[in-house]
C-alpha cells in the first residue's frame, strides 16, 4: 500500500511537471517570416498582414493572451485538434499573441508573435478577433498594434 501511494504521488508530480513544461514552451509558427517582419516593422507605418506573409489567406483571427477559449467564434473555427490544443495553451502565456490564418473557412497556418515585437492585445482586438487579410493596421511607438482608420 505504501508503494502505491508513492507511485501515485510520483505520477502526479511528473504529470504536473510535464504540463508546466508544455505550457511554457514556445510553439514554432507555421508562418515564421511574419515574426521577423514584426521585429523590423517601422513605427507609425500602415501595414497589412498580407504585406508581411508569403502565402495568401482570406482572413485572420487574433488570439490575445488570456483569451476566452469558450468564445463561440473560436470554438467554431475549423482547425486540427493539435493546433487547437497549442492555441489553448498559448492563451495562458501573457508574452505572446497567436494569429490564425484562414483560407476557405479553415485555419491553414498560424504565427506566434511576441508582444514585445508587436502587441495585438489592445482594446480593439479584445472586442474583435476576425479581420480580413487585407485589414490595415498601424504599430505605435510602444509596439501596440491598432486598427488603422483612414
Amino acid at each position: 500500500m505504501e508503494n502505491l501511494k508513492f507511485i501515485n504521488k510520483t505520477t502526479v508530480a511528473i504529470t504536473l511537471l510535464l504540463l508546466t513544461l508544455v505550457g511554457c514552451t514556445p510553439i514554432e509558427s507555421s508562418e515564421p517570416r511574419i515574426e521577423i517582419q514584426f521585429v523590423q516593422q517601422i513605427v507609425d507605418e500602415v501595414f497589412t498582414l498580407k504585406d508581411l506573409c508569403e502565402q495568401d489567406y482570406d482572413s485572420i483571427y487574433i488570439i490575445p493572451p488570456y483569451f476566452d477559449i469558450e468564445n463561440k467564434e473560436y470554438t467554431n473555427l475549423k482547425m486540427s485538434n493539435n493546433l487547437r490544443s497549442l492555441c489553448n495553451i498559448n492563451t495562458g502565456n501573457e508574452t505572446i499573441s497567436t494569429i490564425l490564418f484562414i483560407c476557405n473557412g479553415k485555419v491553414e497556418s498560424f504565427s506566434v508573435i511576441k508582444r514585445a515585437d508587436a502587441d495585438f492585445a489592445t482594446h480593439e482586438t479584445e472586442k474583435q478577433h476576425f479581420f480580413p487579410f487585407e485589414q490595415k493596421f498601424i504599430l505605435d511607438k510602444d509596439r501596440y498594434v491598432h486598427i488603422y482608420k483612414e
